[in-house]
């Protein structure tokens, strides 16, 4: 029950909260006929991370209905980007080893969405160069792409520095205490 209320959750405020922001700025962007809307998804909407199956699915969505909607609004001078972060370096990746993916500081994922409104990608990796990694990644063949997953060791992230991520999750439970 506990899981599927986090799934629920996860799904309810990656997703739902970008569809929803969307439908609250896209008609006023119709009516002057330009816009642009920014969408911050995550490396993880291009890229499994293992252990992290329903944060990628709503990762996912938000690549794949910003892409959708970048089409489908084009002709009205409207444009999307999706922002596509690494690990952010928050206390919500604390303790987290995500190597070789860099954690990234917000500054940068703002500095990325500034300069969209400019440049107007569909797609922006933060940093750049992850982008292009995540791109090979989906044309390599499965058997190669498991064999460099194990020599990375990239589930390094499920075995989290006990003391860092523990103070995150005690603040998380003093907050969900509040609002009960």
């Amino acid at each position: 029950e506990l899981g599927l209320a986090c799934d629920r959750m996860t799904m309810e405020v990656n997703l739902f909260g970008v569809i929803h922001g969307m439908r609250a700025v896209l008609p006023g962007m119709l009516a002057r006929g330009s816009g642009h809307v920014v969408n911050v998804a995550s490396l993880a909407g291009k890229f499994p991370v293992k252990g992290l199956a329903t944060y990628n699915a709503s990762k996912f969505a938000v690549v794949g209905l910003t892409a959708a909607t970048r089409l489908e609004y084009a002709d009205a001078g409207i444009s999307l980007t999706a922002i596509l972060p690494s690990a952010v370096d928050t206390a919500l990746a604390s303790g987290l080893d995500m190597r070789p993916i860099p954690k990234v500081k917000p500054e940068a994922i703002a500095t990325a969405v500034v300069d969209s409104v400019s440049h107007r990608r569909g797609e922006v990796a933060v940093p750049g160069y992850v982008g292009l990694l995540a791109d090979v990644a989906a044309v390599t063949p499965a058997p190669i792409l498991d064999r460099f997953r194990k020599i990375i060791r990239d589930d390094r992230a499920l075995a989290a520095d006990s003391q860092e991520r523990q103070a995150y999750r005690e603040d998380l439970q003093h907050q969900e205490g509040r609002r009960a």
